[in-house]
């Protein structure tokens, strides 16, 4: 008579319904990682929006389907390094820039007295991550010849990490209401005159940096400076609604604001004007090489 095929864990002798049990919590507590992890999708998902303008909604389908993808540790690591946190990273968007992208972000800072509660969060949400690969990836090696005693210590152990997990989903929940809640006072926002007009000055803050870099690379002197009052006069001539909005929402110093404000991309300086006098100074700017 041909012999049984072995059970996956444990050895002969090892009680049926020890063993039974040990699979159903293993089965549960994969379950309730699951669970976190779709949580924490959720949660990117619904606080960072990225896309390409032109594609609408397939740009951020794309930007979900990409997230779905994501593991759990490089969910975590994008959580922790884009929203809850005081200073977000600035991730390239990737794709053809050209054709306009757009992204939208929700954050959660800290408060300044919360800082070690919110790293110990940081923590048991990575440690949980860690937790996580060695029951799907190593449970069964760990426990293959496990005696009755190691596996009641097994499935101690379970409980304790149903325990810890059910403390990080404690954590998500409310973060993931606060978030949803949050998406949908933006989008009336938006959907109102005042929201419109200020999308409609973000669209023209982003042509004009284009426009700018534009004039940078065809308008500038032999050492590569271009004058402002050069880039002032063609955004003018070429875009006076612009301007206009531009002004409106930034004041008469609009073109020094939006230099100011991309000196990731730009250099400015400024020089004396030749016969001008002594405190007569013109301003220039350039693309930077770096």
């Amino acid at each position: 008579m041909a012999e049984a095929p072995a059970s996956p864990i444990g050895v002969a002798g090892v009680d049926l319904q020890l063993r039974d049990e040990l699979h159903r919590r293993v089965g549960r507590n994969v379950l309730q990682l699951q669970k976190i992890e779709r949580a924490w999708k959720g949660l990117l998902l619904t606080c960072v929006v990225e896309g390409a303008v032109a594609e609408g909604a397939a740009g951020a389908a794309r930007w979900s389907s990409t997230v779905l993808r994501m593991n759990m540790g490089d969910v975590v690591k994008a959580l922790f390094e884009e929203v809850l946190t005081a200073e977000p990273r600035e991730r390239p968007i990737k794709g053809d820039r050209s054709k306009g992208t757009a992204r939208t972000r929700l954050t959660f800072e800290p408060a300044p007295d919360d800082a070690a509660a919110a790293r110990a969060m940081q923590s048991r949400w990575q440690n949980l991550v860690e937790e996580r690969n060695r029951l799907v990836h190593h449970f069964v090696e760990r426990w293959q010849r496990a005696s009755p005693e190691e596996l009641q210590g097994a499935l101690t152990e379970l409980d304790e990490q149903q325990a810890r997990a059910d403390t990080v989903l404690a954590e998500t929940q409310p973060l993931l209401k606060a978030a949803a809640t949050q998406r949908e006072e933006l989008a009336r926002y938006f959907q109102s005159e005042a929201g419109q007009h200020e999308v409609l000055v973000g669209l023209t803050f982003s042509s004009t940096m284009d426009r700018l870099c534009r004039i940078a690379a065809s308008r500038a002197r032999g050492d590569g400076w271009t004058y402002q009052t050069t880039a002032h006069g063609d955004l003018c001539r070429d875009d006076p609604d612009g301007v206009r909005l531009l002004k409106e929402a930034f004041g008469s110093d609009w073109l020094p604001h939006l230099l100011g404000a991309a000196a990731d991309v730009f250099e400015v300086c400024d020089e004396p004007v030749p016969n001008g006098g002594p405190t007569a100074r013109r301003f220039l700017y350039r693309l930077r090489s770096d």
